[in-house]
């Protein structure tokens, strides 16, 4: 459902590694959401993947260089431009890894290791914004590493092209974003991938058990990240167990963040969306970063009102009704207000560029019924009487 709403249908990618781990990830996520895509890999098998891809109703290609040569990779992006017509999209995210002490590092492993981590990247980065430019628009979304900051442990060769790829996209995006192109780094945490089966694989010789717990321990959500990790929509929410619960069960990827940063990381696609109220999303200025509103009415805040029990109940029966019926409409009345604002600020972001879309009755059912795990275990914990409450106010 989610995917539905950011729908890039028709759009033409290019992915590298696109036959395991995050880059046959991030393919099936980009075909998923309605993308043609050209996988690049080094083996036969990326024709393999792009049949099995093919045969799930997607259209793909597989191209097979070794990506490391620079004559072989500016044959392949070509290749893979001929194949899907253009090129809106670039996703470099191939990438190898070698372990050895700093000290004891190979220079053939150091050269195989920047040739095919960075400088491919910077070959393929170069020739897609040269396209994007020239039709004035694209996204090229590279592929950083944890390591990019604090460098890892025997993977001096990876750490230093990882860096490389933050700074690579710096300057990308300096120089590219005049010309509407996009260019932005996803940094992954520890990944349950091939590249790590000697940390993650207990029939790998390399692997312990106490140093796998270790790591695990230092990531907050105590899993390592899949490929499946790498699909769906980034979507700001506030630092709350269901809310993260409820975006997960759509198909997103929630993202606590601050919410001061929240402009920025839409202006920078850090983030691709966020959820508040239009009234919040009007006087915070979120319409001149923002294209899209979905009006789905997937929460309701609730205001108490808040008085001594012992004063209430040493008033007379009547003049306890009277309480009552002042609070009801004053609700009344103040809902009423709230969505005349509401409507009025909604008609504000249409007129400043915003689309704003509006769910059908089954639309909204389908958000729901995504949701409905969350309903059964969240009432299990709080009781049936919040959740009759809510739902009286659903429509």
């Amino acid at each position: 459902m989610v995917n539905s709403l950011f729908d890039i249908t028709g759009k033409k990618a290019i992915v590298t590694g696109g036959t395991r781990g995050l880059g046959k990830g991030m393919a099936e996520g980009l075909m998923e959401s309605g993308a043609e895509v050209a996988i690049i890999g080094t083996s036969d098998k990326v024709y393999q993947v792009a049949d099995e891809f093919k045969a799930r109703g997607f259209v793909c290609y597989g191209v097979k260089a070794d990506l490391s040569d620079r004559d072989q990779c500016n044959e392949a992006f070509n290749k893979c431009v001929e194949l899907l017509g253009d090129l809106d999209i670039l996703v470099p995210a191939h990438g190898i890894q070698r372990r050895h002490p700093s000290n004891e590092f190979p220079d053939k492993d150091w050269d195989d290791v920047i040739n095919t981590n960075l400088n491919s990247v910077f070959w393929l980065s170069r020739a897609a914004s040269n396209i994007f430019k020239a039709k004035g628009y694209g996204k090229i979304i590279m592929i950083a590493s944890m390591c990019s900051w604090f460098g890892g442990k025997t993977v001096p060769a990876y750490s230093a092209a990882k860096g490389g790829v933050m700074q690579l996209c710096k300057a990308f995006s300096n120089d590219l974003l005049q010309y509407g192109i996009n260019v932005n780094a996803i940094a992954p945490g520890y990944m349950d991938t091939e590249m790590n089966v000697a940390l993650t694989d207990p029939k790998n010789p390399k692997f312990t058990q106490q140093r796998y717990d270790e790591l695990t321990q230092r990531i907050p959500a105590h899993r390592w990240g899949t490929p499946d990790d790498m699909k769906g929509i980034k979507f700001r929410t506030t630092t709350s167990d269901l809310r993260l619960a409820v975006f997960e069960a759509l198909g997103a990827q929630p993202v606590s963040m601050s919410f001061s940063e929240v402009f920025t990381g839409l202006q920078q696609n850090v983030i691709n969306g966020q959820e508040n109220p239009p009234t919040l999303i009007y006087a915070s200025g979120f319409q001149e970063v923002q294209k899209y509103l979905t009006l789905d009415n997937h929460v309701h805040n609730f205001l108490a009102v808040l008085t001594n029990e012992n004063w209430l109940y040493s008033l007379s029966a009547d003049d306890q009704q009277l309480v009552k019926d002042c609070v009801a409409e004053m609700v009344t009345t103040q809902r009423s207000m709230e969505l005349e604002d509401n409507d009025a600020v909604v008609a504000k972001l249409q007129d400043a560029g915003m689309e704003i879309n509006e769910l059908t009755d089954e639309q909204y059912q389908a958000f729901v019924d995504a949701v409905q795990p969350m309903y059964d275990e969240y009432k299990q914990q709080w009781g049936t009487e919040i959740f009759d409450l809510a739902t009286s106010y659903n429509k």
